[in-house]
C-alpha cells in the first residue's frame, strides 16, 4: 500500500523510535532527550519524544528527494549530509555532544535498514533513496573523528 511521502517518513521515524528507545545498544542515547519516563524506565512511550519527532520528520523530509510535497521545501543539495535545515538543525553538531562509539553508529544503521525494510512496499523508490542518504551520512560520520570513537 502506497502513503504519501510525508506519511512515510512519519510512519518510518515513528517506527525506528519505537525500535531505537529500548535497545540494549544505543537506547539510552535516545532517552536524553525523552520529555518524561514511562512506567518502565528502559523503554519510554513514544509520546516521550513527542516534541523531538516533528524536528526529525522535517530533517528527513527536506532531506529525501520527493518528500517534501505540499510543503514546498526542496531537499538540500546533493553532498552536504552536514548542513542545517530550515529550524536550524544540524545533524553533525547535535550528534558531536553524544560522543557515539562506532559500534553505536552501526547498530543504528542496522536498526534503520530493518525500519526501512518494514516500510519497503509502501514507497520503493522512496525508500531506497532514503538507503542512499542514510549510507551518505554514515559516510559524513566516519570520516569526522570527533564525531564517531573508533572503539566499541
Amino acid at each position: 500500500m502506497r502513503s504519501s511521502p510525508r506519511g512515510l517518513v512519519e510512519a518510518v521515524v515513528a517506527d525506528f523510535y519505537g525500535r531505537a528507545v529500548s535497545d540494549v545498544l544505543i537506547g539510552h542515547q535516545f532517552r536524553k532527550i525523552q520529555a518524561f519516563a514511562g512506567a518502565d524506565p528502559l523503554a519510554p512511550p513514544l509520546e516521550a519524544f513527542a516534541g523531538h519527532l516533528p524536528r526529525i520528520v522535517r530533517f528527513w523530509t527536506l532531506h529525501l528527494p520527493g518528500a517534501a510535497g505540499a510543503a514546498g521545501a526542496g531537499p538540500p543539495a546533493r553532498g552536504d549530509a552536514g548542513r542545517a535545515d530550515g529550524d536550524g538543525f544540524n545533524i553533525v553538531a547535535v550528534h558531536r555532544r553524544l560522543r557515539l562509539k562506532k559500534g553505536e553508529l552501526d547498530r543504528w544503521m542496522t536498526l534503520f535498514h530493518e525500519t526501512l525494510d518494514a516500510h519497503e512496499g509502501s514507497d520503493p523508490a522512496l525508500v531506497g533513496a532514503w538507503r542512499t542518504k542514510v549510507e551518505e551520512f554514515r559516510r559524513v560520520f566516519l570520516e569526522r573523528p570527533r564525531l564517531v570513537a573508533r572503539g566499541g
